[in-house]
């Protein structure tokens, strides 16, 4: 019985270990993704501004349906 009640205490306390990182990794994730979302938002209003100064040239691919695209900046036409 007692070597229960050990392995018992012993799993509780290596579940709360678990836990306590799973939490910091989460919170370490969502910081992460926070400062994704900041680099992302500074290459749109790079990629903006490229759009509005970029003289285009408008190519489009040999498929069905294929979209006008610039082949100087990327930017594809709706």
């Amino acid at each position: 019985l007692w070597v229960e009640i050990s392995r018992a205490s012993g799993f509780e306390n290596e579940k709360d270990a678990l836990l306590i990182k799973l939490k910091s990794l989460e919170a370490e994730v969502a910081t992460l993704n926070k400062e994704k979302m900041s680099v992302w938002k500074e290459v749109r209003e790079v990629y903006h501004v490229l759009k509005a100064i970029c003289p285009h040239e408008w190519k489009r691919e040999s498929y069905p349906y294929a979209p006008l695209y610039c082949s100087i900046c990327g930017y594809e036409k709706p």
